[in-house]
This record gives structure tokens, sequence and C-alpha cells, in this order.
């Protein structure tokens, strides 16, 4: 979704003066732009404990502000060794199971590299003593241990108005919470799952799947769901009145027009019914946008489904 696509419009004003804190909680790669559309009203907290992928973050000029820490959020039991695989991006305070990577064909995932020895820290130990916000949004990518550190969060977590975690369907660490438990637990504390923006299936090789078709046998298979990105909203049933107004203001910059104008209804704010003509404005504005991405996506889509057709798609030679 285009960045900042709310900077022009009516709600822009009212955005700013809501005082949005992201934490991005497994920053590797920069801050997770899929809060973008409202990000000149958010400051971003980044956390990435893995000491290269620190080394090569710095501020993109998208946000309001941005601070990165060196340091891992976990429970108050998360181990302090991380695990650090041929690929660092499945680096992970749990032990990773080989035997899923080697069923898969994805060992570099899995096979551990090096250890790194780091202290982890509770949100509510960030919050006390690293002169940081609460957060307002949060954004978990910590290979297994969403729930150790949502467990950890205390009373920041009452602060919370939007998540967006990957949560795993399949354990690819040893004792790795699955996408239900981290569901029950957010529901227990007023947060409900709304959607799933991504997903990951695996074939029995890391090779293309549904719908397309590969130069190999067998060259078609639906892949297995392994892992997803679910979106955490409030309910109208269940928001306080003092944060209905963020929480709205949250689901409608993530597109979620339908649900926030429903939080909209609980807000006790003076302004909150002038807003409602902003937001069907920006609605529009937001539909174009979002309508425009997908028919650029479809087009790629269309090509890569031609090429798959007609020769089949390439698989990585490691795998053949």
């Amino acid at each position: 979704m285009k960045p900042n696509l709310f900077a022009g419009t009516n709600l822009a004003s009212t955005l700013r003066e809501c005082a949005f804190c992201l934490w991005d909680v497994g920053a590797r790669g920069g801050t997770d732009v899929f809060f973008s559309p409202f990000a000149f009203a958010i400051d971003v907290i980044g956390f990435e404990p893995e000491p290269m992928a620190f080394e090569e973050m710095s501020p993109s000029g998208l946000w309001r502000s941005e601070k990165f820490f060196e340091i891992a959020l976990g429970g108050p039991d998360t181990s302090s060794i991380l695990q650090v695989p041929r690929d660092p991006t499945g680096a992970s305070f749990l032990e990773h199971d080989t035997a899923i990577g080697a069923r898969y064909g994805l060992d570099d995932l899995f096979q551990v590299e090096r250890t790194v020895d780091i202290k982890t820290v509770t949100i509510d130990y960030a919050v006390a003593n690293l002169g940081v916000p609460k957060p307002t949004l949060l954004k978990l990518d910590v290979e297994g241990i969403e729930l150790d550190i949502l467990k950890g969060s205390g009373e920041a977590l009452k602060s919370i108005v939007a998540i967006k975690l990957e949560a795993g369907y399949i354990r690819h660490r040893i004792g790795q919470p699955l996408a239900g438990e981290l569901i029950a637990f957010l529901e227990g504390q007023g947060l409900y799952a709304v959607d799933i923006v991504e997903e990951a299936r695996w074939r029995k090789r890391p090779w293309a799947g549904d719908p397309c078709l590969v130069k190999r046998n067998p060259s078609y298979s639906r892949g297995r769901l392994v892992q997803a990105d679910i979106i955490f909203l409030r309910e109208p049933e269940t928001v306080t009145p003092d944060i209905a107004m963020v929480a709205a203001l949250a689901a409608i910059c993530l597109g979620y027009f339908d649900h926030g104008l429903e939080l909209l209804e609980v807000s006790q704010e003076e302004d909150a019914k002038v807003l409602i003509q902003a937001v069907y404005t920006a609605s529009k504005v937001y539909g174009r946008a979002r309508a425009t991405q997908v028919l650029q996506d479809s087009i790629f889509r269309i090509f890569q489904l031609v090429r798959s057709l007609t020769s089949g798609l390439n698989v990585p030679k490691s795998s053949d």
C-alpha cells in the first residue's frame, strides 16, 4: 500500500494527535511497511537482537521518527541464547526442529551455524528502563517466542490497539506455540484476529506451489500452510472508551473501515462523529490505491502463470 496515503486526507491532523507508537519486534530489514499508510503519524521503536542485522539498520525517513535497539524482547523465562542458522532469517531463541527443515528441503533455515548470547527483556521492562513510550501498535516476527513476549508485556498490552504477528501452523521450533494458542491468549486481552495478510505454504521441496507448475516432478502440488501473518484489532464490545478513538483510526488506516467505524461509535471524543465524513472520503482514496496495487500485482502474476503453463517455472539448483 502507498506510504503516507492518509497524509493528504482530512484525517491527517487527527492522526498526528494520536501519538501512535509502533514497536517493531524483529525489525531485520527495516520497519514493517504494513503500517506505512499512516507512517507520518507513527513513532517507531525497532528491536533487532542479531548483531549483523542490527548493523545494517538505519532510519528510512518514512516515519515520524525511528529509533532502534540491539535488544531482544522476550518473556521472564525466555532463553538468552540466540541460535542463528545458515540463513539468519531463521534465527530463534527456541531450538530448531531440524527434522522439519530436512522434510521440506530448507536445511539452511534450521541447521544452526552459530549462537549469540543476548539478554532478553520484557516489554514492561523496556518501557520502564529504555525511556520509550508504550506501544499502541505492535509487530512481532520473532520465530516462535511470540507468546512469551505477549505474556511478558503486562500493563503495556492494554495500550495496544493493533497487532501484526507471524504465527506458526506447524512447530518449526521445539515447544513453539501455534496460531491457535496465540489467538486464544489475545482474545483474553480484548484483541481479536480479523485477517490473514500473508501466508507461507511449503511443498516437499522449496518449489513454487499452487497454482504454478515447475520443471520437475511432481510438477504441481498445493503447499502446506506453515505460517501466516495475522492481524489483531480491538472489538467494539470490549474496547475501553479511552482508547476507542485510537483503536478506530488504527483500524481505518490499515484498511478495515467498517471495523473502524464501529469502534468510532464507542469513542467519547467530541469530534468522533465529525470525523465520519472524512472517513468516508478516505475510504475512497484507500480503495482506489488498493485496487491499483492489486491490478499491478495481477499483471505480474499473469505473466508468471503463462510461463508456468507453457514451460514450467525453474526450481532452485540446490533442490534438483
